[in-house]
Protein backbone atom coordinates (compact mmCIF):
# COMPACT_ATOMS: atom_id res chain seq x y z
CA UNK A 1 0.00 0.00 0.00
CA UNK A 2 1.40 3.65 -0.51
CA UNK A 3 2.14 5.07 2.38
CA UNK A 4 -0.24 8.30 1.59
CA UNK A 5 -3.65 6.70 1.01
CA UNK A 6 -4.27 7.80 4.25
CA UNK A 7 -2.35 10.76 5.73
CA UNK A 8 -4.15 11.58 8.47
CA UNK A 9 -3.19 12.65 11.57
CA UNK A 10 0.46 12.62 9.62
CA UNK A 11 3.17 15.14 10.01
CA UNK A 12 4.42 17.33 6.71
CA UNK A 13 6.84 20.20 6.75
CA UNK A 14 5.31 22.83 3.93
CA UNK A 15 8.18 24.74 2.25
CA UNK A 16 6.33 28.43 2.99
CA UNK A 17 7.50 31.62 1.06
CA UNK A 18 4.34 33.64 2.34
CA UNK A 19 2.93 33.99 -1.52
CA UNK A 20 -0.12 32.11 -2.76
CA UNK A 21 1.00 29.09 -3.57
CA UNK A 22 3.03 27.67 -0.94
CA UNK A 23 -0.03 29.37 1.36
CA UNK A 24 -2.73 27.61 -0.62
CA UNK A 25 -0.63 23.87 -0.37
CA UNK A 26 -0.50 24.04 3.59
CA UNK A 27 -4.19 25.41 3.68
CA UNK A 28 -4.97 22.29 1.71
CA UNK A 29 -2.85 19.44 3.71
CA UNK A 30 -4.14 20.89 6.84
CA UNK A 31 -7.83 20.48 5.82
CA UNK A 32 -7.11 16.72 5.00
CA UNK A 33 -6.32 16.23 8.67
CA UNK A 34 -2.01 16.75 8.14
CA UNK A 35 -0.12 18.28 11.47
CA UNK A 36 0.96 20.80 9.16
CA UNK A 37 4.18 23.28 9.88
CA UNK A 38 5.50 25.93 7.89
CA UNK A 39 9.33 26.07 6.89
CA UNK A 40 10.84 29.14 5.43
CA UNK A 41 14.00 28.87 3.54
CA UNK A 42 15.92 32.05 3.35
CA UNK A 43 18.46 31.68 0.54
CA UNK A 44 19.49 35.60 -0.37
CA UNK A 45 18.92 39.45 1.02
CA UNK A 46 17.51 42.21 -1.36
CA UNK A 47 20.98 43.36 -1.35
CA UNK A 48 22.00 40.84 -3.66
CA UNK A 49 20.51 42.85 -6.69
CA UNK A 50 20.43 46.55 -7.50
CA UNK A 51 16.03 46.08 -7.85
CA UNK A 52 14.21 43.86 -6.06
CA UNK A 53 12.60 43.00 -9.24
CA UNK A 54 15.73 40.96 -10.08
CA UNK A 55 15.01 38.95 -6.67
CA UNK A 56 14.96 35.51 -7.53
CA UNK A 57 11.34 34.07 -7.54
CA UNK A 58 11.16 31.97 -4.60
CA UNK A 59 13.05 35.26 -2.10
CA UNK A 60 11.10 35.62 0.91
CA UNK A 61 10.25 39.41 1.15
CA UNK A 62 9.31 39.53 4.75
CA UNK A 63 9.43 36.70 7.40
CA UNK A 64 6.84 38.58 9.72
CA UNK A 65 4.27 37.70 7.41
CA UNK A 66 4.85 34.04 7.02
CA UNK A 67 4.45 33.99 10.65
CA UNK A 68 1.63 35.86 10.44
CA UNK A 69 -0.20 33.87 7.79
CA UNK A 70 1.41 30.24 9.68
CA UNK A 71 -0.35 31.93 12.76
CA UNK A 72 -3.58 32.36 10.84
CA UNK A 73 -3.32 28.94 9.47
CA UNK A 74 -2.68 27.67 13.08
CA UNK A 75 0.57 25.89 12.65
CA UNK A 76 3.88 26.15 13.54
CA UNK A 77 6.34 28.15 11.73
CA UNK A 78 10.43 27.85 11.67
CA UNK A 79 12.55 29.58 9.12
CA UNK A 80 15.80 28.25 8.35
CA UNK A 81 19.28 30.38 6.90
CA UNK A 82 20.56 28.63 3.84
CA UNK A 83 22.61 31.55 2.47
CA UNK A 84 25.96 29.33 2.46
CA UNK A 85 24.53 27.01 0.81
CA UNK A 86 22.63 28.87 -1.52
CA UNK A 87 25.92 30.54 -2.49
CA UNK A 88 27.87 27.39 -3.31
CA UNK A 89 25.24 25.47 -4.84
CA UNK A 90 23.49 28.51 -6.85
CA UNK A 91 25.58 31.43 -7.19
CA UNK A 92 28.83 30.02 -7.82
CA UNK A 93 27.26 27.78 -10.50
CA UNK A 94 25.76 30.69 -11.99
CA UNK A 95 29.23 32.88 -11.90
CA UNK A 96 30.99 29.88 -13.41
CA UNK A 97 28.30 29.64 -16.27
CA UNK A 98 28.36 32.90 -16.89
CA UNK A 99 32.02 33.49 -17.15
CA UNK A 100 32.18 30.03 -19.20
CA UNK A 101 29.28 31.52 -21.66
CA UNK A 102 27.02 28.60 -20.58
CA UNK A 103 23.29 28.20 -20.06
CA UNK A 104 22.12 29.66 -16.50
CA UNK A 105 20.57 26.68 -14.59
CA UNK A 106 20.36 28.74 -11.29
CA UNK A 107 16.32 27.96 -11.35
CA UNK A 108 17.20 24.31 -11.12
CA UNK A 109 19.75 24.27 -8.95
CA UNK A 110 17.95 26.10 -6.58
CA UNK A 111 15.11 23.82 -6.87
CA UNK A 112 16.82 20.43 -6.24
CA UNK A 113 18.70 22.06 -3.15
CA UNK A 114 15.59 23.15 -1.55
CA UNK A 115 14.26 19.55 -2.17
CA UNK A 116 17.10 18.50 -0.29
CA UNK A 117 16.80 20.78 2.51
CA UNK A 118 13.38 20.34 3.15
CA UNK A 119 14.03 16.52 3.23
CA UNK A 120 16.37 17.42 5.74
CA UNK A 121 14.07 19.63 8.36
CA UNK A 122 11.68 16.43 7.53
CA UNK A 123 14.26 14.51 9.46
CA UNK A 124 15.14 16.58 12.63
CA UNK A 125 11.25 17.76 13.22
CA UNK A 126 10.23 14.10 13.19
CA UNK A 127 7.72 14.69 10.07
CA UNK A 128 6.85 12.07 7.92
CA UNK A 129 6.41 14.42 4.78
CA UNK A 130 7.60 17.39 2.85
CA UNK A 131 5.43 19.37 0.35
CA UNK A 132 5.53 22.78 -1.65
CA UNK A 133 3.29 25.04 -4.08
CA UNK A 134 4.71 23.20 -7.11
CA UNK A 135 1.97 22.78 -9.91
CA UNK A 136 3.30 18.94 -10.41
CA UNK A 137 2.15 15.27 -9.29
CA UNK A 138 4.04 12.74 -7.24
CA UNK A 139 3.15 9.17 -8.60
CA UNK A 140 4.28 5.88 -7.70
CA UNK A 141 5.16 2.49 -9.42
CA UNK A 142 3.03 -0.18 -7.41
CA UNK A 143 5.37 -3.16 -9.11
CA UNK A 144 9.15 -0.96 -8.48
CA UNK A 145 8.04 1.01 -5.61
CA UNK A 146 9.60 3.54 -7.09
CA UNK A 147 8.62 7.07 -7.39
CA UNK A 148 8.26 9.40 -10.48
CA UNK A 149 6.88 12.93 -11.21
CA UNK A 150 4.41 13.98 -13.65
CA UNK A 151 3.30 17.04 -15.22
CA UNK A 152 0.27 19.10 -13.69
CA UNK A 153 -3.59 18.56 -14.99
CA UNK A 154 -3.11 21.89 -16.40
CA UNK A 155 -0.49 22.61 -19.02
CA UNK A 156 0.04 26.78 -18.30
CA UNK A 157 1.12 26.07 -15.07
CA UNK A 158 2.95 23.05 -14.93
CA UNK A 159 6.23 22.87 -13.24
CA UNK A 160 7.15 19.64 -13.14
CA UNK A 161 10.19 20.37 -15.22
CA UNK A 162 12.18 22.35 -12.33
CA UNK A 163 11.55 19.25 -9.72
CA UNK A 164 12.80 16.79 -12.02
CA UNK A 165 16.24 15.22 -10.88
CA UNK A 166 14.71 15.39 -7.11
CA UNK A 167 15.91 11.92 -6.04
CA UNK A 168 13.65 8.94 -5.67
CA UNK A 169 14.62 9.15 -1.89
CA UNK A 170 13.01 13.10 -1.77
CA UNK A 171 10.49 12.40 -3.72
CA UNK A 172 8.97 9.07 -1.71
CA UNK A 173 8.28 11.99 1.07
CA UNK A 174 6.75 14.83 -1.34
CA UNK A 175 3.36 15.72 -1.66
CA UNK A 176 2.22 18.37 -4.29
CA UNK A 177 -1.35 19.13 -3.36
CA UNK A 178 -1.27 21.72 -5.95
CA UNK A 179 -0.79 19.16 -9.22
CA UNK A 180 -4.35 19.05 -10.38
CA UNK A 181 -5.41 23.11 -9.61
CA UNK A 182 -4.11 25.81 -12.12
CA UNK A 183 -2.84 29.23 -11.04
CA UNK A 184 -6.34 30.88 -11.53
CA UNK A 185 -7.72 28.18 -10.02
CA UNK A 186 -5.61 28.49 -6.35
CA UNK A 187 -6.04 32.63 -6.54
CA UNK A 188 -9.78 32.21 -6.64
CA UNK A 189 -9.30 29.60 -3.45
CA UNK A 190 -7.13 32.02 -1.92
CA UNK A 191 -9.58 34.87 -2.43
CA UNK A 192 -12.12 33.41 -0.82
CA UNK A 193 -10.63 31.49 2.10
CA UNK A 194 -8.70 35.11 2.62
CA UNK A 195 -5.47 33.65 2.99
CA UNK A 196 -3.16 36.48 4.04
CA UNK A 197 -0.54 36.00 1.62
CA UNK A 198 1.61 38.42 0.18
CA UNK A 199 2.38 39.75 -3.44
CA UNK A 200 4.39 37.84 -5.99
CA UNK A 201 7.33 39.30 -6.90
CA UNK A 202 7.24 40.29 -10.89
CA UNK A 203 9.40 37.65 -13.18
CA UNK A 204 12.27 38.55 -15.17
CA UNK A 205 11.83 35.72 -17.31
CA UNK A 206 14.18 32.62 -15.27
CA UNK A 207 16.16 33.93 -12.04
CA UNK A 208 19.09 36.17 -12.83
CA UNK A 209 18.44 35.51 -16.96
CA UNK A 210 18.98 38.96 -18.10
CA UNK A 211 22.35 41.37 -17.75
CA UNK A 212 20.84 44.19 -15.62
CA UNK A 213 19.09 40.87 -13.39
CA UNK A 214 23.14 39.07 -12.56
CA UNK A 215 24.86 42.50 -13.19
CA UNK A 216 25.72 42.56 -9.19
CA UNK A 217 26.12 39.09 -8.56
CA UNK A 218 29.00 39.11 -11.62
CA UNK A 219 29.94 42.41 -9.97
CA UNK A 220 30.44 41.38 -6.72
CA UNK A 221 32.03 37.82 -7.31
CA UNK A 222 34.42 38.19 -10.39
CA UNK A 223 37.87 39.99 -10.31
CA UNK A 224 39.05 42.50 -12.89
CA UNK A 225 41.42 40.33 -14.18
CA UNK A 226 38.48 37.80 -15.28
CA UNK A 227 35.99 40.83 -16.28
CA UNK A 228 38.17 40.83 -19.96
CA UNK A 229 36.92 43.58 -22.12
CA UNK A 230 36.59 42.83 -26.12
CA UNK A 231 35.19 43.73 -29.16
CA UNK A 232 31.48 42.09 -30.28
CA UNK A 233 31.36 40.75 -33.79
CA UNK A 234 28.80 40.27 -35.79
CA UNK A 235 29.44 36.89 -37.55
CA UNK A 236 27.22 37.52 -40.73
CA UNK A 237 29.14 40.05 -41.97
CA UNK A 238 32.61 39.74 -40.15
CA UNK A 239 32.51 43.39 -38.77
CA UNK A 240 33.09 44.86 -35.53
CA UNK A 241 30.04 46.72 -34.21
CA UNK A 242 30.91 47.82 -30.60
CA UNK A 243 33.11 46.63 -27.54
CA UNK A 244 31.81 44.79 -24.39
CA UNK A 245 33.16 45.46 -20.95
CA UNK A 246 33.53 41.76 -19.72
CA UNK A 247 31.56 38.76 -21.73
CA UNK A 248 30.59 37.35 -17.99
CA UNK A 249 27.87 40.50 -18.47
CA UNK A 250 26.06 38.51 -21.19
CA UNK A 251 24.32 35.80 -22.31
CA UNK A 252 23.78 33.39 -25.03
CA UNK A 253 20.26 34.76 -27.09
CA UNK A 254 20.69 37.57 -25.94
CA UNK A 255 19.07 40.51 -28.19
CA UNK A 256 20.22 44.09 -28.53
CA UNK A 257 23.38 43.96 -25.82
CA UNK A 258 24.46 46.55 -24.88
CA UNK A 259 27.66 48.00 -26.35
CA UNK A 260 30.13 51.00 -26.02
CA UNK A 261 30.58 52.21 -29.62
CA UNK A 262 27.92 50.47 -31.07
CA UNK A 263 25.48 52.96 -33.36
CA UNK A 264 23.10 50.53 -34.17
CA UNK A 265 22.13 46.49 -34.19
CA UNK A 266 19.87 44.73 -36.30
CA UNK A 267 17.15 43.54 -33.82
CA UNK A 268 17.00 39.99 -36.10
CA UNK A 269 20.63 39.29 -34.39
CA UNK A 270 21.60 38.12 -30.91
CA UNK A 271 24.77 36.52 -29.07
CA UNK A 272 25.23 33.36 -30.75
CA UNK A 273 28.80 32.22 -28.94
CA UNK A 274 31.83 33.35 -26.81
CA UNK A 275 35.35 33.66 -28.32
CA UNK A 276 37.88 33.04 -25.56
CA UNK A 277 40.90 33.41 -26.91
CA UNK A 278 40.05 37.06 -28.63
CA UNK A 279 37.59 38.00 -25.94
CA UNK A 280 35.35 38.15 -28.64
CA UNK A 281 31.21 38.39 -27.91
CA UNK A 282 29.62 37.07 -31.49
CA UNK A 283 27.03 38.54 -32.88
CA UNK A 284 24.99 36.42 -35.53
CA UNK A 285 21.26 35.17 -36.48
CA UNK A 286 19.28 32.97 -34.16
CA UNK A 287 19.56 30.26 -37.05
CA UNK A 288 23.02 29.10 -35.63
CA UNK A 289 21.45 28.21 -32.40
CA UNK A 290 19.08 26.07 -34.50
CA UNK A 291 20.03 22.22 -34.37
CA UNK A 292 18.33 19.05 -34.94
CA UNK A 293 20.57 16.72 -32.90
CA UNK A 294 22.77 17.30 -29.22
CA UNK A 295 24.37 15.21 -27.06
CA UNK A 296 23.58 14.71 -23.48
CA UNK A 297 25.73 14.72 -20.22
CA UNK A 298 24.50 14.11 -16.66
CA UNK A 299 21.21 12.40 -17.81
CA UNK A 300 19.33 10.83 -14.98
CA UNK A 301 16.39 9.37 -15.70
CA UNK A 302 13.65 7.88 -13.73
CA UNK A 303 14.35 4.46 -11.73
CA UNK A 304 13.68 1.42 -13.56
CA UNK A 305 13.72 2.83 -17.05
CA UNK A 306 14.46 0.28 -19.91
CA UNK A 307 17.80 1.92 -21.24
CA UNK A 308 18.67 -0.88 -23.27
CA UNK A 309 16.76 0.53 -26.28
CA UNK A 310 16.25 3.73 -27.92
CA UNK A 311 13.46 5.42 -27.02
CA UNK A 312 10.76 8.10 -28.25
CA UNK A 313 10.22 11.33 -25.90
CA UNK A 314 9.11 14.64 -25.50
CA UNK A 315 11.39 17.75 -24.54
CA UNK A 316 10.48 20.80 -22.56
CA UNK A 317 12.99 23.60 -22.32
CA UNK A 318 12.91 26.83 -20.05
CA UNK A 319 12.57 28.83 -22.84
CA UNK A 320 9.09 27.38 -23.99
CA UNK A 321 6.23 24.80 -22.37
CA UNK A 322 5.85 23.83 -25.72
CA UNK A 323 7.20 19.75 -26.11
CA UNK A 324 9.73 18.84 -28.83
CA UNK A 325 9.23 15.45 -30.25
CA UNK A 326 13.04 13.52 -30.37
CA UNK A 327 14.43 10.13 -30.43
CA UNK A 328 17.11 9.44 -27.12
CA UNK A 329 19.99 7.06 -27.69
CA UNK A 330 21.10 5.90 -24.39
CA UNK A 331 25.04 5.72 -24.49
CA UNK A 332 27.46 4.60 -20.84
CA UNK A 333 28.61 7.50 -18.32
CA UNK A 334 25.05 8.87 -17.90
CA UNK A 335 25.23 10.64 -21.28
CA UNK A 336 22.69 9.89 -24.60
CA UNK A 337 22.08 11.49 -28.13
CA UNK A 338 19.09 13.30 -28.86
CA UNK A 339 17.56 13.50 -32.16
CA UNK A 340 14.80 15.93 -32.83
CA UNK A 341 12.12 15.37 -35.27
CA UNK A 342 12.17 18.99 -36.28
CA UNK A 343 14.96 21.31 -35.16
CA UNK A 344 14.88 23.30 -32.01
CA UNK A 345 15.31 26.91 -31.29
CA UNK A 346 17.80 27.50 -29.05
CA UNK A 347 20.04 24.79 -28.01
CA UNK A 348 22.68 26.43 -25.58
CA UNK A 349 25.23 24.51 -24.10
CA UNK A 350 24.77 23.42 -20.52
CA UNK A 351 21.25 24.50 -20.60
CA UNK A 352 18.99 21.82 -18.54
CA UNK A 353 16.26 19.87 -20.37
CA UNK A 354 13.51 17.69 -19.28
CA UNK A 355 11.95 14.49 -20.76
CA UNK A 356 8.71 13.66 -21.00
CA UNK A 357 6.88 10.40 -21.81
CA UNK A 358 4.20 12.03 -23.77
CA UNK A 359 2.97 15.31 -24.96
CA UNK A 360 -0.14 16.06 -22.65
CA UNK A 361 -1.12 16.74 -19.14
CA UNK A 362 -0.54 14.49 -16.80
CA UNK A 363 2.74 13.34 -18.88
CA UNK A 364 5.52 11.42 -16.68
CA UNK A 365 8.87 12.14 -16.33
CA UNK A 366 11.32 10.04 -17.50
CA UNK A 367 14.83 11.79 -17.16
CA UNK A 368 16.60 15.41 -17.41
CA UNK A 369 19.81 16.02 -18.96
CA UNK A 370 22.42 18.97 -19.96
CA UNK A 371 22.90 19.76 -23.30
CA UNK A 372 26.25 19.28 -25.40
CA UNK A 373 27.55 19.29 -28.26
CA UNK A 374 24.73 20.51 -31.04
CA UNK A 375 24.66 20.27 -34.59
CA UNK A 376 23.13 17.73 -36.89
CA UNK A 377 24.34 14.06 -37.00
CA UNK A 378 23.19 11.21 -38.75
CA UNK A 379 22.23 7.29 -37.73
CA UNK A 380 24.72 5.00 -38.81
CA UNK A 381 24.11 1.34 -39.84
CA UNK A 382 26.57 -0.69 -37.15
CA UNK A 383 26.49 -4.04 -39.75
CA UNK A 384 27.19 -1.93 -42.43
CA UNK A 385 29.75 0.33 -40.96
CA UNK A 386 31.67 -2.67 -39.44
CA UNK A 387 31.98 -5.46 -42.63
CA UNK A 388 32.85 -2.04 -44.75
CA UNK A 389 35.80 -1.53 -42.40
CA UNK A 390 39.29 -3.23 -43.87
CA UNK A 391 40.16 -5.63 -40.79
CA UNK A 392 43.55 -6.05 -39.37
CA UNK A 393 43.70 -9.29 -37.87
CA UNK A 394 46.83 -8.13 -35.61
CA UNK A 395 44.71 -5.01 -34.36
CA UNK A 396 41.95 -5.31 -32.22
CA UNK A 397 38.89 -4.47 -33.66
CA UNK A 398 36.72 -1.52 -32.77
CA UNK A 399 33.37 -0.87 -32.17
CA UNK A 400 31.50 0.66 -34.72
CA UNK A 401 30.47 4.36 -34.15
CA UNK A 402 26.44 4.95 -33.81
CA UNK A 403 26.57 8.52 -34.80
CA UNK A 404 28.35 10.70 -37.32
CA UNK A 405 27.97 14.87 -36.40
Amino acid sequence: MDSRSDLTGKKVVVGMTGRMDSAMAAFLLKKQGMQVIGLSIVTVSEDIVEKDKYLPACHINDLDQVQKLCKFLNIPFYATNARPRFEEEVLDKLVSNKLLGKANSSCFDCARARMKILHSKMEELGADFIATGHYAKVRINLRSKNYYLCSSGEESSDQSFLLAGTPNYVLEKLLLPLGELSKKEVLKYVKHFALPVANSIPLDGFCFQSRKASKKVIGDRVPKSLKRPGNAINVETGTTIGEHEGMANHYITEKEPFLKGASHIDKELEVVAFDYPTASLLIGRPSRLKFSGVQLSRLNTMEGLDRSRPMQCFVKFKYSKKFSKADLFFKNNESAFLEFHEPVYPLVENESIVLYESASNNSKVVGWGLLGVRGDFELLNRVESFEDEEVDEDQPKAAPTLFRF
